[in-house]
């Protein structure tokens, strides 16, 4: 009978040394933009140009075709700069802004390779009003005319 609760101490320590915790790294998500108030014909073409912070220099320009006044301009924050960028609808004669665009590392933790889903947090201006969007795949604003 002494032996009994030898053998359940070596078990509930053996139990417990298996039982690893990792650190998993989130995936980046995606800033969308919703036109608001804009026609068909005034969000067919979007000219965006992207800057390191400050406005410095574009060093990415491009310009997205809608094929429907439902389509979004996804953005994708990176870690290794700030970015700002400069969203110009020509149809319309109007430009959005958004400045420090910037991604939020997150880490998470999961016992015995447990599966983790999550993704790192954004925040950025957009015209002049300042956004976070926390563990979210796909964080949503809108272009307002």
């Amino acid at each position: 009978m002494k032996l009994l609760p030898f053998t359940f101490l070596i078990v509930i320590i053996i139990t417990s040394a298996c039982q690893k915790e990792v650190t998993h790294t989130c995936a980046s998500p995606e800033v969308a933009l919703q036109p608001e108030g804009y026609t068909f014909q005034e969000w067919d073409t979007i000219i965006t140009k992207v800057y390191e912070e400050g406005l410095g220099g574009a060093f990415i320009a491009d310009t997205f075709y809608a094929a429907a006044i439902d389509d979004l301009l996804l953005v994708t924050p990176t870690e290794e700069k700030i970015l700002d960028i400069e969203i110009i609808i020509p149809g319309a004669g109007r430009q959005h802004l958004i400045e420090q665009l910037l991604l939020i590392p997150r880490f998470e933790r999961a016992i015995n390779g447990a599966q983790v889903i999550c993704f790192d947090d954004v925040r950025y201006k957009l015209d002049g009003e300042m956004y976070t969007h926390s563990n979210t795949h796909l964080a949503v604003n809108y272009l307002k005319r």
